[in-house]
């Protein structure tokens, strides 16, 4: 087998489609002969497909009866009913091919036995039996190795048709096509003595079990005499096997000794063609040696001259390069100077704005604050007015200091007018202050009770506003609670505090 894989592995590339057919046709054989299913499937399948791809119509016509063969064996193991269709599909297609490509297939006998193989397929293995089938391939098959004079073919047809006649209980057919088996296989001019021992022994067979035990006797007899026959032709043969492999390895160690006297021979040419190109070599060495170092020293010195050049250069490039990276920390130092600057004044200009807004905030708050104060005196001072002429029109004095009254009051009365423009005034400084008391209280204040909230939010204590107004303390503080409900302020709630926040805002 290592023979045919060295074959197979030197036809690799070279699409000889039929050789490598043939070749594991030839390897299915052998591991079909030792029983090895999966190697033996395997290469019958690697048969079929490079026949294939032959078109040869033997190569393929033997690939298909390698399936088949290989198909029935693995029934045989695993006793798979699909694998028996299979096997004789590719029995048939054998056949098929065979008919087709007949006078392009130089192996005739192919066909009487792949339709044997058939045959024994519908005999042994179809149940129940298809006699009609079996019968049509055997008649084919005698045919076929009838033709082709292959005596094998023709016994083991007619042996198989004895025993199924046997089973029919056809005595009399059975032993007719025995004998005439026998006929066939003993007119040949080279005998098969395989073919005869097993003949004979089917004779002896049929013999004793339809009680003639004297021709039983006898082809037993034949059956031995065959068989010691073919062992001898065996041995005879193994003889002529061994001679002729002796011989072989005779010539092929013949062979191997002027093999390597030859080998020896080119060696000892081979080697004083090396000692002159040797020689040669060297003389050519010593040649580009000297000139190589001659070379070597120009290049040397050209060498040392542009590193020299090189170096200078260097030099030159790295002091400028010293000054570039000075000017750059100048320019850096100078940017980082100009930056602190730059965030120094933008600090001390926020500074010195932070300080004009705190200034004007506080002249503003202290204008509103005087404002609010002229603007309640005055209001304070009209009420006093307005009181003293309601209390002159009462009471009786005389002409002259009522007039006189009369005139000191008409002038204050007029300054009422200055109460509103104050007001207004105010406003403009603090708009929001009034307007923000009343949208945060529940209930609308009235001018006294703006009059009370402008004296809380100027910090007046209790005595200072009951002074102003010339009531009592007590009225203070009841104000101030009307006022803190008018809010909606909780009890815990402190009114000073709210109107602070609210005077902030």
């Amino acid at each position: 087998m290592k023979e045919y894989l060295t074959a197979l592995k030197y036809l690799e590339g070279m699409q000889s489609w039929k050789n490598e057919s043939l070749l594991y046709y030839k390897l299915y054989g052998n591991h079909a002969e030792l029983n090895d299913l999966p190697n033996e499937d395997k290469y019958a399948r690697l048969c079929l497909a490079t026949a294939l791809k032959s078109n040869n119509a033997e190569a393929i016509c033997l690939a298909w009866q390698a399936m088949a063969s290989n198909y029935t064996d693995q029934y045989e193991a695993g006793n798979n009913k699909l694998l028996l269709d299979s096997a004789l599909y590719a029995g048939k297609q054998s056949l098929q091919v065979f008919k087709q490509q007949e006078d392009y297939i130089i192996l005739q006998s192919q066909f009487a036995i792949v339709a044997l193989n058939i045959a024994s397929l519908y005999y042994l293995n179809i149940k129940p039996l298809q006699a009609d089938s079996m019968k049509h391939y055997l008649q084919l098959a005698m045919v076929s190795g009838n033709k082709n004079n292959n005596t094998a073919v023709q016994v083991n047809s007619l042996a198989m048709l004895s025993h199924y006649q046997r089973q029919q209980g056809n005595m009399a057919g059975a032993e007719s096509s025995l004998l005439q088996a026998k006929q066939i296989a003993e007119n040949v001019k080279v005998k098969e003595h395989a073919v005869l021992h097993r003949l004979y022994l089917s004779l002896s067979e049929f013999y004793e079990e339809t009680g003639h035990y004297q021709n039983a006797l006898q082809y037993y007899k034949q059956s031995k005499d065959a068989f010691a026959t073919l062992n001898n032709v065996q041995k005879q043969a193994d003889i002529h096997l061994l001679e002729a492999q002796f011989n072989m390895e005779k010539k092929e160690q013949a062979l191997y000794n002027m093999t390597q006297k030859a080998t020896f021979r080119m060696k000892q040419i081979y080697l004083y063609i090396g000692i002159i190109i040797l020689a040669f070599a060297g003389l050519l060495f010593m040649f580009r040696s000297y000139n190589y170092r001659l070379k070597y020293s120009i290049k040397k010195q050209q060498l040392l001259q542009t590193e020299k050049e090189e170096a200078s250069l260097l030099a030159k490039l790295q002091e400028e390069e010293r000054a570039r990276l000075y000017l750059q920390k100048q320019d850096a130092e100078l940017r980082a100077q100009l930056h602190q600057e730059h965030v120094k004044l933008k600090t001390e200009e926020a500074a010195r704005l932070a300080a004009e807004a705190q200034l004007i905030q506080t002249q503003k708050e202290q204008l509103q604050k005087e404002l609010l104060a002229g603007a309640l005196h005055l209001e304070h001072k009209n009420d006093m007015l307005q009181n003293l002429k309601e209390k002159l029109q009462t009471e009786q004095i005389s002409g002259k200091a009522t007039r006189q009254l009369h005139k000191i009051i008409n002038e204050e009365i007029r300054l009422d007018e200055d109460f509103e423009n104050l007001k207004t005034e105010l406003k403009d400084v603090h708009p929001q202050f009034f307007s923000r008391i009343q949208q945060h209280s529940k209930q609308k204040l009235t001018a006294l009770d703006l009059k009370y909230c402008a004296y809380i939010s100027m910090k007046l204590s209790t005595k200072q506003m009951a002074l102003l107004l010339h009531v009592e303390p007590t009225s203070i503080r009841m104000n101030k609670y009307r006022i803190k409900q008018k809010m909606g302020l909780a009890k815990e709630d402190d009114l000073e505090s709210f109107i602070a926040r609210l005077s902030e805002i």
